[in-house]
């Protein structure tokens, strides 16, 4: 999607792009070699290395993973690990630029653990309780993983479908999504510095309240890789 950014509305040769990949924990995609070597070749054509003061990254990487999969029993968390294990081998995260937030899905789709709660007030402080927990697991992969990183991940809960909805819905935590998911986009993007990716944001939130400001069209590419891998 090409990018304007002056007040006469002149695009320039700015686009941003939505990479997607079925990651580590996909049912459907169950060829890790393959998808390891699907992300090498992302990261190659991309993400060159270069030397340390020159080294780009992405703007941001969403790893997403549900509320039901993130407890203490970490044989069926294997994938997150793997997931950041993985991320630790690449190019794509900044140790000093946190470009890196993790999104916990189905947030509100086991309300019906807390039914034996007494109201509705003891149910919320049991669900804060556990995402504190769950944030708690995950920052635990992460230290293992990026034990030389200076910056914390944002861990963000969402209810799927949430986006579909007029109205922002409220968490037990106070925040409302996905309103809470943009804030953290908002702030890994400002906050390192990246103007060009600053831009890119406040273009794209502008274009969805005005849908006649959209410049060009948008395109789609497969990456692909030998069938042997």
């Amino acid at each position: 999607m090409p990018i304007t950014v002056d007040s006469n509305g002149d695009v320039i040769g700015l686009t941003v792009s939505f990479d997607d990949t079925p990651g580590f924990g996909s049912t459907i995609f169950d060829d890790k070699e393959r998808m390891e070597a699907l992300l090498d070749r992302y990261a190659e054509n991309h993400f060159p290395k270069l030397d340390e003061s020159r080294q780009i990254y992405p703007n941001v990487i969403l790893i997403v993973t549900s509320w039901d999969s993130v407890k203490e029993d970490d044989s069926y968390f294997t994938s997150f690990d793997k997931t950041i294990q993985y991320l630790n081998r690449t190019r794509l995260v900044g140790n000093k630029r946190g470009n890196v937030i993790v999104v916990v899905t189905k947030s509100l789709s086991f309300w019906n653990d807390y039914e034996d709660a007494s109201s509705q007030k003891e149910r919320e402080i049991c669900w804060r309780e556990d995402a504190e927990k769950k944030k708690s697991i995950i920052n635990g992969f992460r230290s293992k993983a990026f034990a030389g990183s200076d910056s914390e991940w944002p861990i963000v809960f969402v209810e799927n479908g949430g986006g579909m909805s007029a109205n922002p819905r409220r968490l037990p935590n106070e925040e409302s999504y996905p309103q809470n998911l943009f804030n953290a986009i908002l702030v890994s993007v400002a906050g390192s510095g990246d103007l060009v990716g600053k831009v890119a944001l406040q273009d794209l939130t502008r274009a969805l309240d005005h849908p006649e400001s959209r410049a060009g069209t948008l395109s789609s590419e497969v990456l692909e890789t030998s069938p042997s891998l």
